[in-house]
């Protein structure tokens, strides 16, 4: 399974071409984690856009399946991220 990070979906959000071409080729489910949801729920509800809600959020990422948070997901999170980083990917945390 996929697992998009919430700077991905808001692009996906907002249209960009390669999220969906990258959707449309990889060919396996795709999940969103709590805590992107989290996130993309907060710009909705800070928006001054009145199209932008968390329903709308919902509604984008009906496709999705949301991943449920348990401490085994955090450990290989945090194993993936120090591969990632190991291997020179520059990557920061979401500060929002």
């Amino acid at each position: 399974m996929i697992c998009l990070d919430t700077g991905v979906l808001i692009d996906y959000l907002r249209g960009e071409k390669y999220v969906e071409e990258f959707l449309d080729e990889v060919g396996e489910p795709t999940g969103v984690s709590r805590l992107a949801l989290y996130e993309l729920y907060v710009g909705a509800v800070r928006s001054t856009d009145p199209a932008e809600t968390p329903e709308a959020v919902d509604a984008a990422l009906a496709w999705s399946e949301t991943l449920e948070s348990t401490a085994a997901a955090a450990r290989e999170a945090a194993t993936i991220r120090a591969a990632l980083l190991g291997a020179g990917a520059r990557m920061g945390l979401a500060t929002r």
